[in-house]
């Protein structure tokens, strides 16, 4: 059975990280696509949502969507409109019905959660690749 593999990368991360996963995704005979997203960093979820379903091939196998980080406020919404036969969230901040990102991380203190990251790497959207690798390799220890 062929699935087609939606990626939804996470704040501040381009879906182009997702190309060895697409590679390998086509290698076991599947589809993996990570459209782009709208490019004004106030795009609303459903916003994001509507960009990624246009994406969509019309011709696909059944879908699963993939949501990274702060993709996960926009992964149910596409995964329920496209009727998807799988939803994965990957490190998700998860908001309560309703909460936009900006009240996710006031009701979680995430400023204070990563005030030491911050402090060494800079503001996250200035993380390197080294600085992204060390942070979540730090995560799964």
């Amino acid at each position: 059975m062929s699935l087609t593999f939606v990626l939804i990368p996470g704040a501040g991360t381009d879906p182009g990280v997702y190309g060895a996963t697409i590679a390998a995704l086509e290698a076991l005979g599947h589809t993996g696509i990570a459209p782009p997203l709208p490019a004004d960093d106030e795009a609303a979820p459903s916003d994001q949502a509507r960009a990624i379903l246009a994406a969509l091939p019309a011709e696909r196998g059944e879908l699963v969507v993939v949501a990274h980080s702060l993709g996960a406020f926009t992964g149910p919404l596409v995964a329920a409109e496209a009727d998807a036969a799988g939803l994965v969230l990957l490190a998700p901040m998860i908001p309560s019905p309703g909460e936009t990102a900006g009240e996710w991380g006031a009701n979680t203190d995430q400023e204070a959660a990563i005030a030491s990251l911050c402090e060494r790497f800079g503001p996250p959207d200035e993380w390197g690749l080294e600085a992204v690798a060390e942070v979540f390799s730090s995560l799964t220890m």
